[in-house]
């Protein structure tokens, strides 16, 4: 297909292309800084195929970046490459930041910097890595384990005495981490749950409410957390409410969980007696007390039987 830019400059395109592919075909920057677009100058979906003779303007913001949604409709190689360019390095960034964040945690009261640099670059030959950068990421994607490279910074390496770090302070989860910490899907934690947290290599930190079954599998693993005390990011956390089935039902319920400041993520729902229904939903709240007066409200719905948090 052919199609033009604004000032009347044909671009080549296959069929199927959609605008973010025509933004990476214009230049990389204007692709990375895609918001939007129009097409003979009224908007249009970025993930809707073009077609040839339109003009395409590309809305670009500096504040925006390439999303990993883009990888599901864009068709052109320039564009897959720069998407995914884009998001390996964002992961390495963050990998290395959470990957800073554990080493300095597991050398309590060591500073980083009182390290001789000398020490820090045996260290960082002893466990195949180039750079300390690259070590650094190693840990946060947990490939390394940041309490045995404490040790080994320290001159304290022992085999014997990897479960003392179960009396080190616990670290703060902030919720703003990014791609490497993971929420179990299996729990769901919130912030004021008792939780636990263990590395997976390559997915980074992994956390888990304290009772989750799920988490003794990786008892070996385990690692000290604890919320921060300044979160401002919501959480999904999931219930189940039986509730006596009639017209109007399931919009006053869905309607009290919007009242309170909260969305619904996804709602499943099945027939438990007759005329009792049994709805699994995953809600967004802030913390336990935020849950806790969503629950109240439901609670005290005439047609609501019972209400708890699934765990």
């Amino acid at each position: 297909i052919y199609v033009f830019t604004p000032d009347g400059r044909i671009i080549e395109l296959p069929m199927g292309a959609t605008a973010v592919d025509f933004a990476y075909a214009v230049h990389t920057d204007v692709g990375d800084s895609c918001v939007g677009c129009k097409v003979d100058r009224k908007p249009y979906p970025l993930s809707q195929p073009i077609d040839s003779g339109q003009t395409i303007e590309v809305i670009t913001s500096s504040a925006a970046r390439p999303n990993a949604t883009w990888l599901n409709f864009v068709v052109t190689a320039k564009a897959r490459l720069q998407i995914r360019n884009y998001l390996r390095s964002q992961e390495r960034n963050e990998s290395q930041a959470l990957g800073l964040r554990l080493l300095s945690h597991a050398l309590g009261s060591t500073k980083l910097d009182d390290i001789p640099q000398e020490k820090i670059d045996e260290v960082v030959e002893q466990t195949g890595n180039t750079t300390f950068d690259e070590l650094l990421v190693n840990i946060g994607l947990g490939n390394a384990l940041s309490i045995g490279i404490a040790r080994r910074l320290t001159n304290e390496f022992t085999d014997d005495s990897e479960d003392s770090h179960t009396n080190k302070q616990k670290m703060p989860i902030k919720g703003t981490e990014g791609m490497l910490v993971t929420y179990s899907k299996c729990c769901r934690p919130i912030p004021g749950d008792s939780i636990l947290a263990y590395l997976s290599p390559g997915k980074g930190l992994i956390v888990h409410q304290s009772g989750c079954r799920n988490v003794k599998a990786h008892d070996s693993k385990l690692f000290p957390v604890k919320w921060d005390s300044d979160i401002d990011k919501e959480f999904i956390a999931k219930l189940r409410v039986e509730i006596v089935n009639h017209q109007g039902a399931l919009a006053a319920l869905t309607n009290v969980v919007a009242k309170c400041e909260s969305n619904v993520h996804s709602l499943n729902s099945g027939e438990k007696d007759t005329g009792l229904y049994a709805i699994d939903m995953e809600i967004t709240c802030r913390d336990r007390v935020h849950l806790a007066d969503i629950i109240r409200k439901i609670k005290v719905m005439v047609d609501v039987q019972k209400v708890i948090r699934n765990k």
